[in-house]
């Protein structure tokens, strides 16, 4: 069932891709106003019109934050496959700097065929399979 296990698989990115869409875009657009606020949005309207027609995504954002004097960075990156014989296939990696000591300080988690992962500085945990989500082979 090729249609079926591509289906599924475009299921699990795009769990992901609205949320990574909301990191990335949630800064850049809460200080938008006026024009600025009708330029993203024209942006965000081409980059979905693009999205269409797109095998493959990649993405990274780099974001600093500041709170009471205490600085924090966070990196994303990471990327997924919407078409072909990978779709469904992502990977998507985290670094974490803090001034105060964090549980970790990187992660990925990634689904590859029917085999997804987390790890948390370097130590894999399999992820259970997701009824719906898994490929069928």
């Amino acid at each position: 069932m090729p249609c079926a296990r591509h289906r599924a698989d475009l299921q699990a990115v795009s769990f992901w891709r609205p949320l990574v869409a909301l990191a990335v875009a949630l800064p850049l657009l809460a200080g938008c106003s006026g024009a600025d606020a009708v330029r993203a949005e024209q942006l965000l309207q081409q980059a979905q019109q693009a999205q269409q027609q797109a095998s493959s995504e990649t993405f990274s954002a780099h974001l600093n934050v500041t709170v009471q004097g205490q600085a924090m960075q966070l990196q994303l990156s990471g990327g997924g496959y919407l078409k072909g014989a990978r779709a469904g296939d992502m990977v998507m990696d985290l670094k974490l700097a803090a001034p105060v000591a964090l549980p970790f300080t990187t992660a990925r988690i990634a689904k590859v065929g029917q085999t997804a992962w987390l790890e948390l500085d370097g130590r894999r945990t399999a992820l259970p399979s997701v009824p719906g989500l898994a490929s069928k082979t």
